[in-house]
C-alpha cells in the first residue's frame, strides 16, 4: 500500500489534476488511517468539481472520501451534510452502486454517531434496494450484516434471520472480508438467541477467516469471544478478553466500538457481583464519551453505574444515576427532534443548491446558444472582433450572477444555522417545596420506586396509586408520598412521564402501526383525551402528528 501511495504521489507531481490518481491517493491514506491526508486530497477533488462542474466523478468521489473522514472524527453535522451532498449527486446520475454505499454511510451515521436505530434500519432497507438494482452482492452482504447488528443490539430475533442471509450471501461471494464480518455477527446473533452450540461452530469459522486476513486482534471479534466465554460460564476468560479488547492494535476502532467495549465489560462485572470494578469501567466509559461528545451507549453506562452503586449500598448515588438515566433518555427525544429539524434544513438547502446549479447550467447552455447565434449575426454585421467582445461580456455577467447566487445561498445557510442554535430547548428544574424526608430513607424509597417503574413498568396499571406503590415497596403511603414529592414532581407527573416515554417507544415502531387508542390503554392512560394532552405537553405535538412526522422522516 505504501509503495502504491508513493507511486501515485510521484505521478501527481507531473499531473496534479489527474482525478483518478487523486482519488487513489485519498483512498490509500484512508486505508492506513491518515485522515488528514485523506481529507486534503478529498478537498482537491471537490475543488476540481467546483472549478470544472465535474460533480459526477470528482464531486461524488471527493464526498464519499470526506464522509469517512468526518465520521472517523465524529463530526455529526458535517457528516450528514456530506452524505446528503453525495446522495443528490448519485441520484442525479442514477448511480445505484454509489447510492448503496451512501445509504451504508447513513446507516453508520445513525447507528454510531447519533444512535437513531429506526433511521438506521430504514436506510438499511433503502441501501439493500439500491444494491439489488446495482447487482452489488458485496455491498448487500455488508448492509445485511449492519442490519443484523442493529437488531442484535435490540435483542430482536430478526437479527439472526438477517445475519444468516448476510452469511449465505458472503459464502456465495467467497470473499474472506465479508465472510469474517458476517460470521462474527452471526455468532453474536446465535448467542443472543441462546443457541450456544451454533454460536461456537460459527465463531470458529470467524476466527479462521480472521487468521487468514490477519484480523485476530479485531475488537469486534474479541468482544464476541468475550461474550461467548461469559455465556459458556468461563467468567475468567471473558474478563481477560474484555481487558484485551482495550489493547487491540489491529486498527483504530470506531469510537462506537470502544463505547460498546466499556458497556460489555461493565455489564459482565455487575452480573458476576464485582460492582466496584464495574463502576470504575462504566465511569471511564462516560469520561471517554464526554471527551468526544458521544451519545452512543451513554444511557446504558449510566444504568450500569446506578446498578453498581445499588450493589455497593450507595443508594443515594444509585438514585442519582437512575434519575440521570431517565433524564438522559428524555433529552435524547428532544435532541432527536432538534437533529431532525437540522437535517431537514440541510436536506432542503442542498436540494435547493442542486436545483440552482442545474438551473444555472441550463441558463448557461441557453446563453451559449444565444451567444453563438449572436456571433453569427455580428460576424455578418460588424465582424469577428465585435462578436468575441459581446460573447465575453455576456459570459462575464453570467458568471457574476452565479457567484452572487452562491453567496446568497451561503448567507441564508448561516442564518438558518443561527436560528436553529437559538431555538434549542433548555431544560428547567422544578424547585422543591416539601420538607425533606430523612435522607437515607427517601433515597431508598425512590431507588426502589424507580426500579419498579423501569423494570416492572407499574405505570401500565391505570389504577396505580401511591398506596398500591407503597404496598409494593413494603412501606407506608405517607413516607412514599413525601419521598416522591421531594423529587420535584407529583406522583401523577412522574407516572405520566413513564407512560409518555413508553408511548413514544410504541409509536416509533412504524412497522407495527399500533392504533393510538390501543397505545393509550397499553401505557396506562384511562382517558384518550388525557393521553393526548399529556403527550402534547411533553413532546410539543399530538401522538398522531408525532407518528406522521416519523413516517415522513423514514421515507
Amino acid at each position: 500500500m505504501h509503495a502504491l501511495l508513493k507511486q501515485r504521489l510521484e505521478h501527481l507531481k507531473s499531473a496534479p489534476d489527474d482525478k483518478v490518481a487523486i482519488r487513489d491517493v485519498a483512498n490509500a491514506y484512508l486505508l492506513i488511517g491518515d485522515y488528514d491526508g485523506a481529507a486534503e486530497y478529498a478537498a482537491r477533488l471537490i475543488q476540481i468539481a467546483e472549478q470544472t462542474s465535474d460533480r459526477d466523478f470528482a464531486g461524488l468521489n471527493g464526498a464519499m472520501i470526506n464522509i469517512q473522514v468526518l465520521m472517523a472524527r465524529g463530526d455529526n453535522e458535517n457528516t450528514y451534510r456530506m452524505l446528503e451532498y453525495a446522495r443528490v449527486i448519485a441520484q442525479s446520475i442514477e448511480d445505484h452502486k454509489a447510492l448503496a454505499m451512501i445509504h451504508n454511510g447513513f446507516i453508520l451515521y445513525y447507528s454510531t454517531l447519533v444512535k437513531d436505530t429506526y433511521a438506521a434500519i430504514s436506510h438499511c432497507y433503502q441501501g439493500l434496494e439500491e444494491a439489488r438494482l446495482a447487482g452489488d452482492d458485496y455491498r448487500a452482504a455488508i448492509i445485511l450484516c449492519n442490519l443484523a447488528e442493529l437488531y442484535n443490539d435490540r435483542n430482536d430475533s430478526e437479527g439472526l434471520d438477517y445475519a444468516l442471509q448476510a452469511y449465505e450471501l458472503a459464502k456465495k461471494l467467497d470473499d474472506e472480508i465479508p465472510l469474517f464480518y458476517t460470521a462474527n455477527t452471526l455468532a453474536d446473533a446465535y448467542m443472543i438467541q441462546g443457541q450456544l452450540n451454533d454460536a461456537a461452530e460459527i465463531l470458529k469459522e470467524a476466527e479462521a477467516y480472521a487468521a487468514k486476513l490477519g484480523y485476530t486482534r479485531s475488537v469486534e471479534l474479541v468482544l464476541v469471544q468475550a461474550m461467548y466465554a461469559y455465556r459458556y460460564g468461563d467468567v475468567e476468560k471473558a474478563l481477560r478478553l474484555c481487558e484485551h479488547a482495550f489493547n487491540c492494535d489491529f486498527y483504530d476502532p470506531s469510537r462506537s466500538v470502544i463505547m460498546r467495549t466499556y458497556l460489555t465489560y461493565a455489564k459482565i462485572l455487575n452480573e458476576i457481583g464485582h460492582p466496584a470494578k464495574a463502576l470504575e469501567i462504566a465511569q471511564e466509559g462516560i469520561a471517554y464519551a464526554d471527551g468526544f461528545r458521544l451519545t452512543s451507549y451513554v444511557g446504558d453506562l449510566m444504568k450500569e453505574i446506578a446498578e453498581s452503586n445499588r450493589q455497593l449500598g450507595n443508594h443515594s448515588k444509585a438514585l442519582e444515576y437512575f434519575t440521570r438515566y431517565a433524564s438522559f433518555m428524555d433529552s435524547t427525544y428532544r435532541v432527536s427532534r432538534e437533529r431532525a429539524l437540522m437535517e431537514d434544513h440541510i436536506k432542503y438547502e442542498i436540494d435547493e443548491q442542486d436545483r440552482r446549479i442545474r438551473e444555472n447550467e441550463r441558463e448557461l447552455k441557453a446563453s451559449r446558444l444565444r451567444t453563438w447565434i449572436l456571433i453569427g449575426i455580428l460576424i455578418i454585421l460588424v465582424g469577428f472582433v465585435s462578436v468575441v467582445l459581446t460573447h465575453y461580456y455576456r459570459k462575464k455577467r453570467l458568471y457574476r450572477a452565479i457567484v452572487r447566487q452562491n453567496g446568497e445561498y451561503l448567507a441564508r445557510e448561516q442564518l438558518l444555522l443561527e436560528q436553529i442554535e437559538k431555538s434549542k430547548i433548555e431544560k428547567t428544574s422544578i424547585p422543591k417545596t416539601s420538607k425533606p424526608l430523612s435522607g437515607e430513607k427517601a433515597d431508598d424509597i425512590m431507588s426502589r420506586f424507580t426500579l419498579l417503574m423501569t423494570e416492572e413498568k407499574l405505570f401500565k396499571d391505570p389504577n396505580l396509586t401511591v398506596s398500591s406503590v407503597a404496598d409494593k415497596l413494603g412501606s407506608n403511603r405517607t413516607y412514599v408520598s413525601r419521598a416522591i414529592n421531594e423529587s420535584g414532581k407529583t406522583f401523577t407527573q412522574i407516572v405520566n412521564d413513564y407512560r409518555i416515554r413508553e408511548a413514544i417507544a410504541l409509536i416509533s415502531d412504524i412497522e407495527a402501526a399500533i392504533p393510538l387508542k390501543q397505545i393509550c390503554g397499553d401505557v396506562g392512560f384511562s382517558s384518550i383525551s388525557t393521553f393526548y394532552s399529556t403527550f402534547q405537553s411533553v413532546t410539543g405535538m399530538t401522538p398522531a402528528r408525532y407518528r406522521t412526522q416519523l413516517k415522513e422522516m423514514s421515507k
